[in-house]
């Protein structure tokens, strides 16, 4: 049975070091959870202006899940780099950076 996973954000454009990670977990399944705002920034079980949702898949891995194509929304990994596609499961990896509108994002999982 999968199981919630612990992460940090780190926001690459922080401007105060104590700003720059934040710990957060992802919940399993399409539950109200850690949310990606269409501004970049995160939110909590909130279902005003959610661009993206990270949370758990069946099979135990990390998942971003893109809900409107009104904000440019990337994913890199390795020098590559994807637009996800809307209601279309993407698989998270340690060290991929999102960009969500204006703000980037580097996953530490």
């Amino acid at each position: 049975m999968p199981k919630p996973i612990a992460l940090c954000l780190e926001d690459l454009d922080a401007v105060e070091p104590s700003e720059r990670y934040l710990r957060c977990v992802a919940l399993v399944g399409r539950q109200p959870g850690l949310r990606l705002r269409a501004d970049g920034s995160t939110s909590w079980q909130a279902d005003q202006d959610v661009t993206c949702e990270l949370w758990v898949s069946g099979d135990d891995r990390l998942i971003l899940y893109r809900r409107s194509l009104e904000v440019e929304v990337g994913v890199s990994r390795a020098g590559r780099s994807l637009s996800p596609p809307c209601d279309k499961p993407v698989v998270l990896l340690d060290g991929d950076e999102l960009a969500i509108g204006p703000r980037r994002w580097k996953l530490h999982v």
